[in-house]
């Protein structure tokens, strides 16, 4: 299944590169990139790994995941 397009609009364009730390942690932006990232997880990824990540058996429970940045 091809994952849906997230709308990002309004949060501060990050490009390609990869970052070990969330780059909106502690800046005005975080409310908004938590909230969309919320709206990302439930169109693409609820399905397997459930609601809250909590899993229905299709796939692993995220919640178990050991924490990290």
């Amino acid at each position: 299944m091809a994952p849906q397009p997230v709308d990002t609009a309004g949060l501060k364009p990050l490009g390609d590169e990869m970052f070990e730390t969330n780059p909106y942690r502690d800046t005005p932006d975080y409310p908004r990139a938590q909230e969309t990232g919320a709206k990302a997880f439930n169109q693409n990824c609820a399905r397997c790994h459930g609601l809250g990540a909590v899993s229905g058996g299709i796939a692993p429970d995220l919640r178990y995941l050991v924490p990290g940045d």
